[in-house]
């Protein structure tokens, strides 16, 4: 008895905010809007016994996960891992090149499942870049793997730089 009581309370309240709002907003285009939101609240109150006389749980089943209709899209996930991984090869590039160091081979190594993947490494190939004059007496190996760091934010063991 209880839950009939607070389900015609619901329908109530909807209805008598519903019958405020119209009279406070003017007319016009968007009191037309507003009166079809107020209609699908209402008929949302209005069905919203239903499951329960059905005996469909709609929490079990649906929402917790619990039922079969929840699948990960693992061609998803790889594609959008692809992306990243993409962007952040291009960043180091970039960021390698304005330091003066061209041609530049970025490699990015990932461990774990797909979806819960992280970065085991990132391999920095200098081998081909071409050294400016003013460059060639600075340690480049940790100036490159401070760039890396910065870029990307992995930790300096996870990165190796080869420049010979």
């Amino acid at each position: 008895m209880s839950e009939l009581f607070s389900w015609v309370l619901k329908i109530v309240g909807i209805v008598v905010i519903g019958v405020l709002v119209d009279i406070i907003i003017p007319e016009g285009q968007t009191n037309k809007y507003i009166r079809s939101i107020f209609a699908v609240m209402t008929l949302l109150v209005i069905v919203s016994p239903l499951p329960k006389l059905l005996n469909y749980d709609i929490q079990g089943s649906l929402l917790d996960g619990s039922g079969d209709s929840v699948n990960v899209d693992d061609e998803f996930l790889d594609y959008y891992e692809n992306l990243y991984l993409n962007e952040c090869k291009a960043k180091i590039k970039k960021s390698v090149n304005e330091e003066g160091y061209e041609t530049v081979d970025v490699e990015i190594y990932l461990e774990g499942e797909s979806g819960k993947r992280t970065i085991d490494k990132i391999v920095v190939n200098l081998k081909k870049s071409v050294i400016n004059w003013d460059n060639e007496h600075i340690n480049i190996i940790s100036k490159v793997k401070q760039i890396v760091k910065k870029e990307v934010s992995v930790s300096l063991e996870k990165i190796e730089v080869y420049a010979k």
